[in-house]
């Protein structure tokens, strides 16, 4: 088997493959299929206007969609820049599984009864020009009783060390899952091998494939080997979709008497939100997403995201954080903000109740600052837009 796999490899100029311990990869077969797995898009925070997300369907296990041909936007969806990181968890059908040389059409394809993973399960990879992913190469940390595998960088550039050639695949059935970015990946704790973990704080952000949204859904792609699909092909991957929910807070200059506008060093807080403890992203086979949970008072972050333009003259100060998804309709989210208002530090605090803060939606805030005398004080609204009948929960 090794040596018909490096002869494939051979004659497919591009493509090294390694035998699976647990099945073929493709049918012995003397045609090599030469197919580029190209990088999923972007899916970004709510926009404006009705979103073309559509639920999976309860209890569905995605098979139908499984071969979507035409991915549909979800937000705002662009490529994901060069550079970019993301690990990829890609299935094979189980043991048993028959493939045939050729299919008319996607629907003549049999229901796998299971998956597993492939050689190429849980490998980070870096996307180059036009979409294709190399390799990265890892390193394993050790942090006390765990260890994490991570992307690995050269020690004098700091530049993502990435080998052999663009992911290329020969024919048969796969099933892709994908997060991004490449955070490191939580692989043994207490001597033991475990089920990889990417662990996200407040404060950060994930893309991932998730089951709740058939346009996210893990992507199942079926390449062909007859004679009609030889030669090089590409494959787009489904959408990926923040796992986060982003807060985004306009300060203004509310009154001509504000005439000078700026953070401190200590810049926004935002408090009573998703415990980190609860924020383990199981990145599991069936897609998991993070779960809302409620916010704890003592749990915040700090708004690392921050731009100060002018707009009319004026000082402008925009700021983002991403946090878990929060259920604060019981309890109150605070945000803390350290300003400097004319050359003196002043500090405001707000507090917003009966607000569910849900994964890949944005929520706005705006602060104008004013002068009441010698008094500063600030006025605050909510700018979230709600649309009726968006299914995005």
């Amino acid at each position: 088997m090794k040596e018909l796999l490096k002869n494939i490899a051979l004659l497919c100029a591009a493509v090294a493959l390694v035998s699976c311990g647990s099945g073929k990869l493709a049918p012995d077969v003397p045609e090599a299929v030469q197919v580029l797995i190209k990088a999923p898009s972007n899916a970004s925070y709510s926009v404006p206007g009705p979103r073309a997300l559509t639920k999976a369907g309860e209890g569905s296990d995605g098979f139908d969609q499984l071969f979507i041909p035409d991915l549909k936007s979800v937000g705002t969806v662009k490529g994901m820049p060069e550079g970019s990181t993301l690990w990829l968890l890609i299935e094979i059908p189980g043991p048993g599984y028959k493939y045939k040389e050729n299919y008319n059409d996607p629907s003549e394809v049999v229901e796998p009864a299971s998956w597993q993973e492939s050689e190429y399960s849980y490998k980070p990879y870096v996307v180059g020009a036009n979409g294709a992913m190399y390799p990265c190469e890892t390193e394993d940390v050790v942090l006390g009783n765990e260890v994490y595998r991570q992307v690995k960088h050269d020690a004098l550039s700091g530049e993502i060390l990435s080998s052999g050639s663009a992911l290329m695949l020969p024919f048969g059935l796969y099933k892709f899952h994908a997060v991004a970015p490449a955070s490191p990946l939580l692989v043994r704790k207490d001597g033991v091998d475990q089920a990889p973990v990417v662990h996200i704080h407040n404060g950060e952000y994930v893309q991932a494939t998730d089951v709740r949204w058939k346009e996210t859904y893990p992507k199942g792609v079926l390449i062909r080997g007859d004679s009609q699909m030889s030669g090089v092909q590409s494959i787009s991957l489904a959408s990926l979709v923040n796992q986060t929910a982003r807060v985004t807070v306009n300060i203004r200059c509310g009154d001509e008497n504000v005439r000078m506008l700026s953070l401190q060093k200590s810049g926004i807080e935002i408090s009573g939100i998703q415990e980190d403890r609860f924020g383990d992203f199981s990145w599991t086979m069936d897609g998991k997403p993070i779960e809302t949970r409620i916010g704890n008072k003592y749990e915040g972050a700090v708004f690392r995201e921050v731009e100060q333009r002018k707009e009319g003259g004026r000082d402008v100060i925009t700021a983002h954080v991403s946090i878990l998804p929060t259920d604060a309709r019981a309890n109150t989210i605070y945000l803390l903000f350290h300003l400097i208002v004319n050359n003196v530090p002043t500090q405001f605090m707000v507090g917003v109740t009966n607000q569910l803060y849900e994964a890949a939606n944005e929520y706005v805030f705006n602060f104008n600052v004013k002068m009441d005398g010698n008094v500063t004080v600030g006025t605050w609204d909510n700018n979230t837009l709600i649309y009726e009948g968006v299914e995005l929960k």
